[in-house]
């Protein structure tokens, strides 16, 4: 809706201007042009402004909705919620998702500020004993500066279920196939494997090796390696081996 964060004249400012700096009252005094520039001036105002309101106001969600280039509309539709928890939710995972791709520096300022508002969500787990470890692992976290970590916190799926326990399988990131050689890439995969090695997950998670799945292009429908070329029988197998996992660790295999 036009009164949405993101939308009404703010939008039509910026969308028409690409040269004018950010008029919120955070970060004017900034002149702040480039979205990179943003968070930081974010973290700036939080030593100096009211920090018991979110961060950003129709301004600054305008400004990045015009200037960022990524598809926020999720983020946006949540922070437009008349829940308190799903509001604040909404702007926590947005300047998260800004900080990850933007790749901002640490914003301690910025995560304290958002670190203060999170009571709506917290206090939206029914659980106690998840309500008092947030409560304990949040200033933690806003002292690291690292706002993905806080939605990882917030978002983590065992608290969300108050299932302490829940199994969970990973499939690894295995397009490529055993030949994969980017580092990159083997890194995130030894990472997903690694999970599932953890003292503490060792009985609940199980990560599936799904390199040897892989099919080349000239046995798929396309040549898209990231997308597994489409291959149909590599989809079969990823399923049918979590599936299985899934079954063991339900099983207390």
């Amino acid at each position: 809706a036009i009164r949405d964060p993101g939308y009404g004249l703010e939008r039509v400012l910026y969308e028409g201007n690409p040269g004018i700096s950010c008029q919120s009252p955070y970060v004017a005094k900034d002149g702040v042009v480039l979205i990179e520039h943003l968070l930081p001036a974010l973290d700036n105002a939080a030593n100096s402004v009211d920090t018991s309101v979110q961060p950003v106001d129709g301004h600054v969600a305008a400004f990045v909705a015009a200037r960022f280039g990524e598809d926020i509309q999720p983020h946006l539709k949540a922070m437009a919620s008349g829940k308190a928890d799903t509001s604040i939710l909404g702007t926590l995972s947005l300047l998260a998702f800004m900080q990850s791709t933007l790749r901002t520096p640490d914003v301690l300022g910025l995560s304290s500020w958002i670190g203060g508002l999170l009571g709506p969500a917290i206090n939206a787990y029914h659980n106690r004993q998840t309500r008092e470890e947030l409560e304990r692992d949040i200033p933690r976290l806003v002292r690291k500066g690292s706002l993905p970590e806080l939605v990882n916190l917030i978002n983590d799926l065992r608290g969300a279920f108050d299932a302490p326990e829940m199994p969970v399988v990973i499939a690894n990131s295995g397009f490529g196939g055993v030949d994969q050689k980017i580092d990159r890439r083997l890194g995130i995969i030894n990472a997903q494997l690694n999970v599932a090695k953890r003292e503490e997950f060792k009985q609940s998670v199980f990560t599936v090796e799904t390199r040897p799945f892989f099919r080349t292009p000239d046995v798929s429908p396309s040549r898209q390696g990231y997308h597994w070329n489409h291959n149909a029988e590599t989809h079969f197998l990823i399923g049918d081996h979590m599936g299985k996992a899934m079954i063991s660790l339900i099983q207390g295999n």
